[in-house]
């Protein structure tokens, strides 16, 4: 079993006055939260939208599990809501300038703040 922490740090999840969700990771990497045909993906986009309002804000985890009996073998992003982390999968990472969509699932698992922290800070 292996855990590898990809990035972490501050995050905030905010609408645009065009109702679009916006995910930020660091005030650096700027992903639209969009449903597509199949279900919802992220986008690679960049710091151009107007933001409205924001919907949640905290600390974030993106982790890689390998051979974990509690979670798939695939990037995992923990956003932190309230004293929780919410879990969301992304099957094949995050989107990146040259490949800029890719398929997040957002899961109806949440983890509390203080087991997700020590589970990945080992």
């Amino acid at each position: 079993m292996s855990i590898k922490v990809e990035d972490t740090g501050q995050y905030e999840l905010c609408e645009t006055t065009n109702g679009n969700r916006i995910l930020v990771l660091n005030d650096e990497l700027w992903f639209a939260w969009v449903e597509g045909q199949q279900g919802e993906i992220l986008v690679h986009t960049d710091s151009d939208h107007e933001k409205d309002h924001t919907i949640q804000e905290g600390q974030f985890y993106l982790a890689d599990f390998e051979d974990d009996p509690k979670y798939q073998d695939n990037p995992h992003l923990f956003l932190q809501k309230e004293d929780r982390f919410e879990e969301a999968i992304l099957p094949n990472g995050l989107p990146t300038e040259q490949d800029k969509q890719k398929k997040i699932v957002a899961t109806d698992e949440t983890v509390a703040q203080d087991e997700r922290t020590g589970y990945l800070e080992q």
